[in-house]
């Protein structure tokens, strides 16, 4: 399957370059059945986008993302395939990579996935860790019965062992529309690894007739006996954008548990309108990794879901 890679200079420019062309094919699926790449679009598809997951990568590391259309002869839509692209975009909603258009067929699966050392970015200093958004969206030449469209799965694997270090999810902040809103994430760390908390605000920059245009963030890190033991400064996350919190658990100068230096903490994200409204369908998301200091590598990441939005093109 094919990735394009996308640079960060020329999008600052508002032009994309797209790079080599990288083949990615997983092992037990035909190549034939992946590479439909077709750039028509045919009048009257239906699509659907699932937004949201939020993960960082490491060198020596990939990001499958796994898609399966559940459809079959007694569901709305029948046997038909729909087509499926995913990509990448960084903090600031600009994308890096994207995959080609593939098929999948009725009752099966196919998976892509995305090389952290074909990314052409520095990433972060010390590991080069890039963390990412990614898109999955779903065309259809038919409606659907959507209930037998499962969401997306992510998966941070190893390259050289092939073993999944980490399942990537996220979940929605569950009342949007309450003046600072708060969320709560326990969590416990030992020395050497990090929290990683990434808040996404999902509002489109365009938006009409309202919308959150900047979001505001902070996170409170909290002992178990309620004490505060960090508190962040407040980020602004405009429209379509992700910012990141790290907790560094040798930044705490707290002893944590005997033997072990295990520190058990309870992080508060507190999220309010800067600039804007929040209408009926505005869902935050949040991610929770944690993350080894030293490699940048994810070891695990807090549960969630996504967000889902649906279009119609018929012109």
């Amino acid at each position: 399957m094919r990735i394009r890679f996308v640079r960060h200079s020329l999008i600052s420019r508002m032009a994309a370059c797209v790079l080599p062309v990288l083949c990615l094919v997983q092992s037990n699926v035909r190549a034939s059945h992946l590479l439909n790449t077709t750039t028509a679009q045919p009048s009257g598809t239906f699509t659907l986008t699932f937004n949201g997951q939020m993960t960082g990568l490491a060198r020596g590391q990939t990001l499958r993302i796994t898609g399966s259309n559940g459809n079959d002869s007694g569901t709305r839509g029948g046997r038909e395939p729909m087509f499926a692209m995913a990509t990448l975009y960084d903090a600031h909603g600009n994308p890096i990579a994207q995959s080609a258009e593939f098929e999948i067929p009725a009752g099966e699966f196919r998976s892509i996935e995305f090389d952290r050392d074909e990314l052409q970015l520095a990433g972060e200093p010390g590991t080069g860790r890039v963390q990412v958004r990614t898109q999955i969206r779903y065309r259809f030449l038919s409606i659907v019965d959507r209930t037998q469209l499962s969401p997306p799965s992510s998966e941070i694997l190893d390259k050289s062992t092939g073993m999944t270090t980490a399942i990537v999810s996220c979940r929605n902040v569950d009342d949007p529309l309450t003046s600072g809103f708060e969320n709560d994430n326990l969590y416990g760390m030992v020395p050497g690894q990090m929290l990683r908390f990434t808040v996404f605000n999902p509002d489109e920059p365009d938006s009409r007739g309202g919308g959150v245009t900047n979001l505001g963030s902070k996170l409170l890190t909290i002992q178990g006996d309620g004490t505060y033991v960090g508190e962040s400064d407040e980020v602004i996350i405009p429209a379509s954008e992700f910012r990141s919190f790290d907790v560094k658990r040798d930044d705490l100068h707290i002893a944590g548990e005997p033997g072990t230096g295990r520190l058990q903490v309870r992080g508060k994200i507190i999220l309010w309108v800067r600039e804007g409204s929040a209408h009926a369908g505005f869902s935050p998301i949040i991610s929770v990794e944690l993350v080894t200091s030293s490699t940048g590598k994810t070891v695990t990441q807090g549960r969630g879901v996504f967000t889902l939005s649906t279009d119609r093109q018929g012109r």
